[in-house]
């Protein structure tokens, strides 16, 4: 496989990377909090870190607001 990217790429290998790179550890796939840390995501955010989502905020606050008594017809006491 290594032989057909390699014709494919056209330059030689640079046998002291390659050497290199063999000489490095392989990883233990049995460590776990290793590869969490591998492939940790960094969170997105879109906009000011700090700034809600104002339609999020005012529908919260309407929900926040205690119902109006029922005045009328069909209102319990």
């Amino acid at each position: 496989v290594f032989g057909a990217l390699s014709a494919l790429v056209g330059d030689p290998a640079d046998a002291e990377a390659l050497a290199a790179l063999m000489q490095e550890p392989d990883d233990d796939p049995g460590d776990l909090e290793a590869m969490d840390k591998l492939w940790a995501e960094t969170a997105v955010t879109f906009g000011p870190a700090d700034a809600g989502c104002p339609k999020a905020e005012a529908l919260v606050s309407a929900m926040a607001v205690p119902p109006a008594p029922r005045h009328g017809a069909g209102a319990t006491a």
